[in-house]
C-alpha cells in the first residue's frame, strides 16, 4: 500500500471518530451549555423579581403601622353621630385660642333629596355656617386650627372680606362628616 493510501486509511477513520464525537459529544454539550446559560438567565431574572417583591412586602409591612395609625386618626375624625356640641365646644376652644370673635354660627342649608357627589360614600354631613372677625394673623390662626379639629371638617364656601381698621370677616359655609348611621346600626 501506498503512503497516501495509508495516511488516508489512518487519517479517515480519525476523522470519522472526531467527526462522531463532535456530532453525539461535543454538540450535546455546547446544547447543554446553552441550556444551563437560558436557565442561568433565567434564575437571575426570577431572583431580581423576587428581591423586588420582598422589598415590598417590607415597605409595605413597615409602612403597615403608619398606615393603621393613619387609618385610626381618620377614625377619631368621623363619630358615628353628629356631636354638633362637641364640635361647638373644640371651635370654642379654637376661637379663644386665636383671638377671633364669631359674628354668627348657624346650621346650614340642607337640602335631603339630592345627596352631594363630595361626599364620600359611608359618610353623612351636617352643615355649619360660621361668620368670625379678627386680625389677618388670627383669622390665619383660627383656619389652621380648623383643619387641625378632631373632626373632619371640609370648607364649601369662604368669603374674605377686609375693613378700614386692619380688621378681616370671614363667612365659611362648613360640612362636618360622621359615619353614616346605617353603617354603625350593624
Amino acid at each position: 500500500m501506498s503512503s497516501r493510501a495509508r495516511w488516508l486509511a489512518v487519517a479517515l477513520p480519525a476523522l470519522l471518530v472526531v467527526g462522531a464525537w463532535w456530532g453525539f459529544v461535543w454538540s450535546q454539550r455546547a446544547d447543554a451549555v446553552a441550556s444551563a446559560e437560558g436557565q442561568t438567565e433565567q434564575l437571575r431574572d426570577d431572583a431580581a423579581r423576587t428581591r423586588t417583591a420582598l422589598l415590598a412586602a417590607r415597605r409595605f409591612h413597615d409602612g403597615g403601622q403608619a398606615s393603621r395609625d393613619r387609618l385610626t386618626a381618620l377614625r377619631e375624625q368621623l363619630p358615628t353621630t353628629a356631636d354638633l356640641g362637641g364640635f361647638i365646644r373644640q371651635h370654642d376652644d379654637l376661637v379663644r385660642s386665636a383671638g377671633v370673635t364669631v359674628e354668627s354660627m348657624s346650621p346650614g342649608s340642607l337640602d335631603d333629596t339630592k345627596r352631594d357627589p363630595t361626599t364620600p360614600p359611608g359618610t353623612t354631613a351636617s352643615k355649619v355656617a360660621i361668620t368670625v372677625s379678627g386680625s389677618a394673623w388670627a383669622m390665619s390662626d383660627y383656619l389652621s386650627g380648623l383643619f387641625a379639629l378632631r373632626r373632619m371638617v371640609v370648607v364649601d364656601r369662604f368669603d374674605w372680606s377686609s375693613s378700614g381698621d386692619g380688621n378681616v370677616r370671614m363667612d365659611l359655609d362648613l360640612r362636618i362628616f360622621q359615619i353614616a348611621t346605617s353603617l354603625t346600626s350593624r
